[in-house]
């Protein structure tokens, strides 16, 4: 199944998963691409379909967007 990613100044990539995929499992993959990644996608907010997300055990479901919010820095 297909989901859609978007994170980074709303840079989008679509990642195909295995059906009952939880976000900690995506977060997993896509933590592997690089330690930098990592390290953002452990300290970023997460929306699916524009909700706060909070449980990583959530399964994503197909046609989803998952949109990545960094750390923002604020003044």
């Amino acid at each position: 199944m297909q989901i859609t990613v978007r994170y980074f100044a709303g840079a989008a990539q679509s990642i195909e998963i295995s059906p009952g995929t939880t976000l900690e499992q995506l977060l997993a993959q896509l933590s592997q691409r690089s330690d930098e990644l990592a390290r953002v996608l452990a300290a970023s907010s997460y929306l699916i379909n524009s909700r706060p997300v909070t449980d990583r055990s959530s399964v994503l479901d197909e046609g989803i967007n998952l949109d990545v919010l960094p750390p923002f820095a604020g003044g």
